[in-house]
């Protein structure tokens, strides 16, 4: 009896022995020292993730914008077109190119990094000679020195398939009239010409399998009947700023879309009798309210896109919850529709235009969050 005992116990403390350091392995940390002082200081230092940017620029070689304001014939052969930015430069054609004032090839600056990138540009200007800058198109029968010079970029990314091939001799052309698609900034002969940045402009992610290209171009119109004949001083000079930010994803994707059902009538395919219900000055849409809201969820805009929303905050009377409503920009509305949708053709009586705002509010145990809500306008019969 005793051996059998004794055997147990063995056999016990054998269990033991392997189930400790098991045990300590999962569920304690290591110590590397020991210390007998009763006031113990530890430090944590934290981290920054940030994701590894890298973004391949054009190269920017001699001449890469040409003005031409007699409208010569101006030609440069496919190989120089693409020793200003490498593989996927469209190609500066002959034909095209003598009805331009403005020549330039597509610069295309390509994402390498595998996050979605948003971005902002600004760009600044300076003039020699007798070049001087104009805010709107030149007229043909203009007989100063002014030359009209805007940046057409690409709001969303281009992929390396979608890329016009360069190796036949026609110049492309980023169509700026098409506001949906593309944004244009107006070079300023004093200050800054910047992006809008309450409309979303982006470069994809890049992957093993995809290129991405953030597309841009300068277009524009100059003086023809110049008093002061046009020369080789009349310069100019552009300095462009990209900056680009990492997306931040949303943490909750909201499945109620805001209706903005017949707010608006529009005649003879234009804007020009939008009604203002639902706008800045009416009574905008309630915001549902997400599952972890807080009760007062202090609702704020984190991204307006398009129509430069706003949140209009009704404070509650005797202790009652605010209330919030959510409103569009009427000029935005104006300016979104007056643009050709994104197949090239007008927005007309009863379509629909969805976008989406991103919007932040407190959750019911007091973290900031933010909800991507879609927003939806029906166009009236």
């Amino acid at each position: 009896m005793k051996k059998k005992l004794l055997s147990l116990l063995m056999a016990c403390a054998m269990l033991l022995a392997l189930a400790v350091p098991a045990f300590a392995a999962d569920e304690y940390f290591e110590y590397d020292s020991e210390s007998d002082q009763l006031t113990q200081p530890i430090e944590f230092q934290a981290r920054t993730f940030v994701p590894t940017v890298k973004l391949s620029l054009p190269k920017i070689n001699e001449n890469p914008v040409v003005l031409n304001p007699y409208k010569i014939e101006y030609s440069v052969s496919i190989a120089d077109a693409n020793k200003l930015n490498g593989v996927g430069m469209a190609a500066v054609g002959t034909n095209a190119d003598a009805a331009n004032q403005v020549i330039s090839p597509v610069y295309r600056i390509k994402n390498q990094t595998d996050v979605k990138l948003n971005y902002a540009v600004v760009a600044t200007a300076t003039t020699e000679g007798n070049l001087s800058l104009a805010s709107a198109q030149v007229p043909a029968n203009d007989t100063g020195n002014k030359a009209y010079v805007a940046v057409v970029l690409r709001k969303a990314s281009v992929a390396a398939g979608n890329i016009t091939s360069n190796d036949s001799d026609t110049a492309a052309t980023l169509d700026g009239s098409d506001k949906a698609n593309y944004e244009t900034l107006v070079l300023k002969s004093t200050g800054e010409a910047k992006t809008d940045n309450a409309q979303p402009k982006y470069l994809d992610a890049a992957s093993s399998t995809a290129e991405n290209y953030l597309e841009f171009q300068f277009q524009g119109s100059l003086s023809r009947l110049s008093t002061k004949p046009w020369s080789a001083d009349d310069k100019l000079t552009v300095n462009m700023t990209f900056t680009f930010t990492p997306e931040t994803a949303v943490d909750v994707t909201g499945t109620t879309v805001l209706t903005f059902a017949n707010d608006y009538s529009i005649a003879s395919g234009t804007a020009t009798n939008l009604t203002t219900a639902n706008l800045e000055t009416g009574s905008g849409k309630n915001i549902a309210e997400v599952t972890n809201a807080a009760t007062d969820p202090d609702w704020v805009i984190v991204s307006a896109g398009a129509y430069a929303a706003k949140i209009n905050k009704t404070p509650g009377s005797n202790g009652a919850a605010a209330t919030y409503t959510l409103s569009l920009d009427k000029a935005k509305v104006d300016a979104y529709i007056a643009a050709k949708k994104p197949d090239g053709t007008a927005y007309a009586a009863g379509n629909t235009i969805t976008d989406k705002v991103i919007l932040g509010y407190m959750d019911n145990k007091g973290f900031p969050r933010t909800v991507s809500v879609p927003v939806k306008i029906t166009l009236a019969t």
